[in-house]
């Protein structure tokens, strides 16, 4: 681990130092290192308040926004719902306004019943359990330690968290065997239907290298490809973390995991006497590999933060340094490095499985995926002058995210969303494109991402497909209306206007009740004229208005002065609007909302904000917006040169303003920041 001068952000709290299984490949009382057996059973009100106070204190130092806690073990709920409510309780509790924090929890199962339930619900606690795949497959490893099964008590806890408590349950974690089927495992996992999979290569050193029938180099890669493969032709069901990651990765974000990537690693364990300890995967290493010192009652974190563990110990190998992977690699997991003699300097004990599934993930990713971020178009897309292809590109990554948002959806609403769901692939079969516009409505996303999800709407959009393919009756319904005096055609620009769909109600604007056919004739012709307009002055952004805007939606009063527009992150494609007799006015903000539309797309697109950041993202697309409304009013200083000249001074304050906010942050990525410098150099190099 490297000092974390940025601040911790992630702490896994040991509220347990026992289990009540003998899992046989458990990283904590089965690898060398057996300091559990000094620590207490449980952690003391005195060590969780302190702990409580010291992450307060440095979120607060460092002006973190989001810090993540799992509470662990050992198995945390053997430490039972009171003295797990009493914990969860003090972090909130002694969290500022300011921050947010982000609780887990992670447990074999074995004990969870409603009554922790309730505390997890009471203090907003997501909840993982450890399942290793069917019944075959967990229980080569997962026993009590009279050798009993644990598979029936685990599998009860997940349907207890998917029927009961579906909002607390956060995914499921599978160490990897290769005696199990990957297939098996994988089919196993996805049928309890959980938000995310985190695959484990089982902990290993050189010294204790994992096993390898037949010695096969690659086996754990062809395991792992074997199911990576299935998941594209799944149509990627869920999230699984490793892949995920290296999807991420390849479009210049940050790992998801910290078994991968270059990132510095911004974890620390709390053990259950105060004791501050670098990553648990270090205890497979040597004995005190994974100490620092340091104690949560005598050292806060910024003193954790600055000591260096020997920097020799954690370099890469020579071997690593030149591997043509290794900013996807990262080398592996420092424990799977180390050797006796030769310490971590060293490529991972996995090195060739790790090559293989990467590259295997390069050459058959979804095509969707961005490539060459580093190339001109990241940089074009920056600056604001960026080719259609681009937006294509960033249109496909949207539709396949949408689809996937509603799947999940889907399965959120029982037994009619499925059904609902279950036409749609069917239909999807024979009519492919219309399946594919119909989810690309700018409101789908809106409803997929509602936290009371309608199965009636669902069950509207399959039945619109039905209709369009042309086996089903007509349907009188916002998802299947075919008005064509809701449609607006001006050159390339092809229009819905949307007065009807119920889940049009995004925008912080009231939006209209529909409108009537003057009023519609009304909006079409001044959207026309404004249309005219910017595709004459301004033939760049009029091509991106045709290719990213599908949607109008009248707000109340549909007409208004000044107008006002408003497009949202929820709805892309899909800009609220009440018109006014200016045009130029209504140009401008056409635009503008557009690129506000593209910047949430690049948000979507990119690691630009960490995750615990996303309040930064309404600073990003008002510079990003800004930088188009500099543009904008270049153009008009000729006839209009007052009002352009104030517009500018305008737009260029709020630039300005808003750069200098996202670069003084510590939440920027890399590919953020270098996003951000392009967009300000571009805006002083034309203003």
């Amino acid at each position: 681990m490297n000092s974390c001068a940025a601040g911790f952000r992630q702490f896994v709290i040991k509220v347990t130092s026992r289990c009540d299984l003998a899992c046989d490949h458990c990283y904590v009382y089965e690898h060398v290192d057996q300091g559990w057996r000094l620590q207490p059973r449980f952690m003391s009100d005195e060590i969780a308040q302190a702990i409580a106070g010291r992450i307060t204190d440095h979120a607060e130092s460092h002006d973190l926004r989001q810090v993540r806690v799992v509470l662990h073990g050992g198995e945390p709920l053997l430490a039972g719902p009171a003295r797990l409510d009493a914990i969860a309780s003090r972090l909130r509790s002694a969290m500022g306004p300011r921050q947010i924090l982000d609780l887990h929890i992670q447990t074999n199962g074995v004990l969870l019943d409603e009554r922790f339930c309730e505390v997890f619900a009471r203090n907003d606690i997501k909840v993982g359990i450890s399942l290793d795949g069917d019944r075959t497959a967990n229980d080569r490893h997962r026993r009590y330690a009279d050798g009993r099964s644990s598979f029936d008590q685990a599998v009860r806890a997940i349907d207890l968290l998917r029927e009961r408590h579906r909002e607390l349950y956060s995914g499921l974690l599978c160490t990897i065997d290769l005696a199990n089927d990957p297939i098996e495992v994988y089919k196993s996992l996805v049928a309890l239907e959980p938000p995310d999979i985190d695959f484990l290569l089982p902990h290993a050193t050189w010294d204790r290298p994992p096993p390898r029938p037949d010695g096969d180099a690659v086996a754990y890669g062809t395991w792992l490809i074997e199911i990576f493969d299935q998941w594209i032709r799944d149509g990627r069901p869920t999230q699984v973390r490793i892949f995920d990651s290296l999807l991420k990765m390849r479009r210049g974000g940050s790992s998801l995991s910290e078994a991968l990537g270059l990132d510095p690693t911004d974890l620390l364990v709390i053990e259950t006497n105060g004791d501050y300890e670098r990553s648990d995967a270090l205890k497979t290493s040597f004995e005190g590999a994974a100490r620092t010192g340091m104690n949560v009652l005598s050292h806060d974190l910024d003193q954790v933060a600055a000591v260096t563990v020997d920097e020799q110990a954690f370099t890469l190998s020579s071997t690593c340094r030149s591997c043509p992977v290794l900013g996807s690699c990262g080398g592996g997991l420092p424990a799977h490095r180390y050797r006796s003699g030769s310490g971590f300097a060293n490529p991972s004990v996995y090195c060739a499985d790790l090559f293989r599934l990467i590259n295997h993930v390069a050459e058959n990713a979804p095509k969707h995926v961005p490539q060459g971020l580093s190339g001109a178009d990241f940089e074009a897309l920056a600056s604001g002058r960026f080719e259609s292809k681009t937006l294509t590109a960033l249109l496909k990554m949207q539709s396949d995210a949408r689809r996937a948002l509603v799947a999940t959806a889907a399965r959120r609403c029982g037994p009619a969303g499925a059904a609902s769901w279950s036409l749609l692939l069917e239909l999807d079969q024979a009519a492919p494109q219309i399946v594919t516009d119909l989810l690309a409505r700018p409101y789908v996303r809106s409803w997929a991402t509602d936290g009371l999800v309608n199965a009636g709407y669902l069950a509207e959009l399959a039945l619109a497909a039905a209709v369009e393919a042309g086996i089903g009756s007509a349907l009188d319904g916002p998802a299947g209306r075919t008005d064509d005096s809701r449609d607006i055609r001006a050159g390339a620009l092809r229009l819905r206007i949307d007065d009807h769909d119920p889940y049009r109600a995004c925008y912080s604007t009231p939006v209209a009740q529909p409108l009537s056919r003057p009023q519609l004739d009304d909006l079409r012709s001044t959207v026309t004229a404004a249309w005219h307009l910017i595709e004459r002055e301004h033939p760049h952004h009029a091509s991106d208005l045709a290719t990213v805007l599908s949607t109008i939606t009248p707000f109340a009063p549909y007409r208004s002065a000044p107008a006002r527009a408003q497009a949202v992150r929820s709805a892309p494609g899909a800009i609220g609007l009440s018109i006014g007799d200016d045009l130029l006015d209504i140009a401008s903000q056409l635009v503008r909302e557009n690129r506000r539309t593209i910047a949430g797309l690049a948000l979507d697109a990119f690691d630009l904000v960490r995750p615990e950041a996303q309040h930064l993202a309404e600073r990003f697309t008002t510079a990003y917006a800004a930088n188009a409304m500099l543009d904008f009013w270049r153009a008009h200083t000729g006839h209009v040169p007052v009002r352009a000249g104030t517009m500018l001074a305008h737009w260029a304050s709020l630039l300005d303003e808003a750069v200098r906010d996202l670069l003084e942050s510590t939440s920027l990525t890399n590919l953020g920041r270098r996003f951000v410098t392009t967009m300000r150099d571009a805006a002083t190099t034309h203003f």
